[in-house]
């Protein structure tokens, strides 16, 4: 029997999130897999709608019903249903947000929809650039059966799909084993080969990427941290869960593969994204630090480490041969100080801010 609902996010996709849709497999019924468009251009979103009703109808996708969704101010309201011949009773649910809110706070909304329309005990967050094995959510269903009943929030082994041939690079074991200052956000046995290895006890954090969270927990220590809205979400809520006495776990039987190359080229890491990412990174990971750690460990933040991330990454500013220095410099001091002060939330709108960098050749 099933006991597992999927969430995934989108955003200005289309591709993507069908493939991970069509790759969602199962033996078992009473499968949930809701995607929320976190308020796509209309024009991508009328594409991805347009190909998912040719998939659907075509009966390319594991589920015997479509179902349409808005979700304004708090509230969800139905917009279309429809059915195929399918034997499954599997539902894929596709929620159209009124605004971009960030990867957390999409994520609770399709927690939110599914708590009063599932009876389902884990919920699977999903990035959408992922595909699953045609037995992935079979063995993870048999896996949490044997699960300790204090584990709280369960990771899997992420490998590399490369050209659209599945490797053998792993990209994580799940997230972090132990919990390190240094490196906060980094996962363990990126670049590795894939081995025999064991399922085991997690004491950092999960990697967000392919995050199974108990219901349980979730109603207990609440919603992920809608005001990080974007990068290391995954660190403070895993943090939270194992303050709260809940285990985090690493199931290596379970895998998904992750759409990007084994190492970042050069263009990658110089990309008008990254940076908009980093601002995040930088900023979250200063609220981490003074909502988690003791007070040693932030003095070593504050006084060696902050200090060297952000020469090194002047450093990296002033190496790049483009236009934007003084623009991408400012944006990383306003991180720290944005993080210093406990500004949170949308502090920086991605659509305007790539705007500003409507003339950078992003490869």
């Amino acid at each position: 029997m099933n006991n597992i609902d999927i969430v995934t996010v989108n955003f200005e996709g289309v591709e993507d999130v069908v493939s991970l849709i069509k790759s969602v497999k199962s033996n078992f019924e009473g499968l949930n897999l809701v995607v929320i468009d976190n308020n796509s251009s209309q024009n991508i979103y009328n594409q991805l709608v347009l190909q998912l009703n040719e998939e659907f109808n075509n009966k390319k996708f594991n589920f015997n019903q479509l179902i349409y969704l808005e979700h304004s101010n708090g509230k969800f309201r139905t917009i279309s249903k429809a059915t195929n011949s399918k034997n499954e009773n599997n539902n894929l649910i596709i929620i159209r947000n009124d605004s971009n809110c960030g990867f957390s706070c999409a994520n609770n909304i399709g927690i939110e929809y599914l708590i009063h329309n599932s009876s389902n005990e884990f919920y699977w967050l999903l990035n959408n650039d992922l595909i699953l094995n045609n037995d992935t959510l079979d063995n993870l269903n048999i896996e949490l059966i044997s699960l300790d009943s204090s584990v709280g929030i369960i990771g899997t082994k992420m490998l590399y799909l490369k050209n659209n041939h599945k490797t053998n690079i792993v990209l994580s074991f799940g997230g972090r084993k132990k919990s390190r200052l240094v490196n906060l956000g980094k996962v363990d046995g990126k670049g590795l080969k894939n081995n025999n290895d064991s399922s085991y006890e997690l004491n950092g954090y999960v990697n967000g990427g392919s995050m199974i969270v108990k219901k349980d927990l979730y109603l207990k220590i609440g919603e992920l941290p809608n005001e990080y809205f974007l990068d290391l979400e995954d660190v403070e809520y895993s943090l939270r869960a194992m303050k709260n006495k809940y285990k985090l776990y690493y199931l290596n039987k379970v895998i998904v593969y992750h759409k990007e190359g084994g190492t970042f080229n050069i263009a990658e890491k110089r990309s008008i994204k990254s940076f908009f990412r980093r601002y995040y990174a930088f900023r979250n990971e200063i609220l981490i630090v003074n909502n988690y750690f003791n007070s040693i460990e932030k003095l070593m933040y504050y006084i060696i480490l902050l200090p060297l991330k952000f020469i090194f990454f002047i450093l990296r500013i002033i190496y790049f041969n483009d236009t934007h220095k003084i623009k991408r410099i400012k944006l990383i001091v306003k991180a720290i100080l944005d993080g210093f002060l406990k500004r949170t939330g949308k502090t920086i709108d991605p659509k305007k801010w790539i705007n500003q960098f409507r003339n950078y050749n992003e490869k």
